[in-house]
């Protein structure tokens, strides 16, 4: 599935590699994007970036959510805990423009 995106699909400029997506109803009566659903066994802080960038496009975009929320899932909400490259991937997110990075 991901071979054939990728040869079949034109990628966002910047962007290394496809991630898994769904879009999910949530409480709020409007819908939750959710990328990297497995496919990416090992993600650097770069391609979870990437992925946040895709998930906005595809939030406003598809989904027609206004400045999409973005956020990454961490064990805990304290910035200082997790793996390195979610925390660097973190970092970035908080300084990237036109990314409404939440936590």
């Amino acid at each position: 599935l991901m071979g054939l995106a990728k040869l079949r699909l034109k990628a966002i400029d910047g962007i290394e590699r496809p991630a898994l997506v769904s879009v999910l109803p949530n409480q709020k009566k409007s819908k939750t994007v959710v990328l990297d659903l497995g496919a990416n066994v090992n993600c650097d802080s770069q391609m979870l970036v990437q992925f946040a960038v895709m998930g906005a496009v595809m939030a406003e975009e598809i989904a027609g959510i206004h400045s999409p929320k973005v956020a990454l899932l961490n064990i805990g909400e304290e910035e200082s805990k997790g793996l390195d490259n979610i925390r660097e991937a973190a970092t970035v997110l908080k300084a990237t423009p036109n990314i409404n990075y939440i936590g």
